[in-house]
């Protein structure tokens, strides 16, 4: 099988992403995320807090260095999940 150059373009971008992700989220479960450092082993189907700021060494993008970071390690493989989430009064609704 060959491939030709519109066929790698097509496979690094719609196959990187997922790979990358599927990395990070095995990172993540094991307590090594290059992207979120101060995030212990994530605990699967449940929201994950990353309760450091981030600093100059941080590997995201674009950081906000005053926002706490939350996660969610979904697995989807039993079927569809309900996430439950508190009741915000309000204070985090989008106009």
């Amino acid at each position: 099988m060959t491939i030709d150059a519109k066929g790698a373009a097509e496979l690094y971008v719609y196959g990187y992403p997922f790979a990358y992700n599927t990395d990070e989220i095995v990172n993540l479960s094991e307590g090594r995320s290059a992207l979120f450092p101060g995030v212990p082993a994530v605990e699967f189907n449940a929201f994950n807090i990353d309760r450091s700021l981030s600093g100059p060494d941080a590997k995201l993008v674009s950081p906000n260095n005053d926002t706490l970071y939350n996660m969610a390690a979904i697995d989807l493989s039993g079927g569809p999940l309900l996430l439950h989430a508190p009741d915000t009064a309000g204070g985090g609704a989008c106009p």
